[in-house]
């Protein structure tokens, strides 16, 4: 963590860390050889920009990744300071997800475009009341099959409920499940994020198998959702989605209510 200082006052911070290369493999099964560094946080308080301080931040903070194979702006949430790859919870940001600018901050996107990183996707994100406006789950009835509402578990669709992940307390998430026998088919993770004001729900992965798509299951699955989130006390909702690698995320969610609130640059 390198910090610029003047006074009592941090001015501006940088964060940056480095991916073994066990961890590389890990992520990705063609990875070159060597470790991966990554730049997980970059702030400069906002009246002492063009002064000097990010570019300076920047340079030590390359000083530091030398060496590695190759540097990314982790905007994937694949550190565990500030992202939710490790478990559902709320990220560092007060987001759904592990992102911190702002599409329309133009000045910082073209401070990193000048160190060689362009924004890969704009992600929207939508948040909708859960006060009773949304369509209940019994619109969506499932002709032999079971919905199931299982506390710290992240279920993979397509497989048994014997694979799933299970974390124990004080996990705090619950995932929905739509079975067809023994086969998971569908499910949704959803968490609150305590540590942003109002607490709201945030969901954290949605998934239906292919082959069982275009039959309401995954409407039935956030219809099951939001009902356990009402009763729990819960009064809105937020989740991210990218509407350029999947443009019908938006319409599906847009059907229960929740519009956009805000848009991050995704590197």
């Amino acid at each position: 963590l390198m910090l610029a200082v003047r006074g009592d006052d941090v001015i501006g911070m940088l964060h940056a860390g480095i991916h073994s290369e066990d961890i590389c493999r890990l992520l990705d099964s063609e990875w070159k050889g060597g470790s991966r560094g990554y730049i997980a946080l970059l702030c400069v308080d906002h009246d002492e920009r063009k002064k000097g301080i990010g570019g300076a931040l920047w340079e030590r903070g390359g000083q530091y990744l030398q060496g590695t194979s190759d540097i990314i702006v982790d905007g994937q949430c694949l550190n565990i300071f500030y992202g939710n790859s490790d478990v559902p919870r709320a990220p560092f940001w007060g987001t759904p997800e592990g992102i911190g600018i702002d599409w329309g901050d133009g000045e910082t996107r073209r401070f990193l475009a000048q160190q060689g990183f362009s924004a890969r996707y704009r992600a929207l994100h939508m948040e909708a009341a859960i006060g009773g406006a949304s369509p209940s789950r019994d619109s969506f009835p499932l002709a032999e099959m079971r919905v199931d509402v299982i506390p710290n578990l992240l279920p993979i669709v397509g497989e048994g409920m014997d694979l799933a992940q299970r974390f124990p307390s004080p996990a705090d998430f619950s995932s929905v499940v739509a079975m067809a026998g023994e086969r998971v088919v569908a499910a949704l993770t959803f968490y609150r994020m305590r540590e942003v004001p109002g607490a709201p729900f945030a969901i954290y992965e949605s998934m239906t198998a292919e082959e069982h798509r275009g039959r309401g299951i995954g409407k039935a699955v956030l219809a099951r959702a939001l009902d356990e989130m009402r009763r729990a006390g819960g009064t809105t909702c937020q989740v991210i989605t990218i509407p350029d690698i999947s443009h019908s995320a938006q319409h599906f969610y847009a059907s229960f209510g929740f519009v956009p609130c805000a848009e991050w640059a995704i590197f």
